[in-house]
């Protein structure tokens, strides 16, 4: 594809403002094209996991299942296909000193080929494991132990443990260059469809 002068049509499997900045930071950084060029539709879409995903395999579950269905809903309403879908799935899994670490997958469906990366996980403070464990989704656990308000919309865990350092967005926007590897280098990932 020609990314010289055409849009390229990104559809996010969630309007979450990170979620969307993440993938077309992402998206503009994989193609070395300037983020004007991404033309992104955010649509609230189910990842048919728990809201609170628990283990790897659920949550890349999740990620793969927003992709695929953001891109099916999209091409639905407009009678065309988007370049690329993307599904973001956060999730936590259990830690050998009984903590939880937090971490999500990131998804990418063209169609046919599908991409997916990881971000680095980080294990979060005992507070927050606690609510977690007892049923409570990580954005609300965050908003009571950090004092703040819809923070899964904003910085998130990331951002109120690391200072502002990393965000969530930014925190995202990496696994999203590196779940876009298979569609830079298709010759090589041809079993992965």
């Amino acid at each position: 594809m020609s990314t010289e002068s055409e849009s390229v049509i990104v559809v996010v499997g969630s309007a979450n403002p990170v979620k969307m900045n993440a993938s077309i930071d992402g998206i503009a950084a994989a193609l070395q094209v300037d983020k004007e060029k991404i033309q992104a539709t955010g649509i609230n879409v189910k990842s048919g996991v728990p809201d609170q995903p628990i283990g790897d395999d659920i949550t890349k579950e999740g990620a793969i299942n927003r992709a695929r269905a953001s891109f099916e809903s999209y091409s639905n309403d407009h009678s065309k296909q988007p370049n690329y879908s993307i599904g973001l799935e956060g999730g936590v899994s259990y830690c050998a000193n009984g903590g939880l670490e937090c971490f999500a997958w990131i998804a990418i469906y063209d169609g046919v080929r599908i991409g997916t990366a990881r971000t680095g996980a980080f294990e979060l403070p005992p507070q927050v494991t606690k609510y977690v464990r007892e049923g409570m989704e990580l954005g609300q656990a965050d908003d009571i132990v950090f004092g703040s308000s819809n923070n899964k919309q904003k910085g998130g865990a990331v951002g109120h443990l690391t200072n502002g350092v990393i965000g969530r967005s930014e925190y995202y926007k990496h696994a999203v260059i590196l779940a876009f590897v298979p569609f830079q280098w298709p010759e090589l990932y041809q079993a992965n469809k």
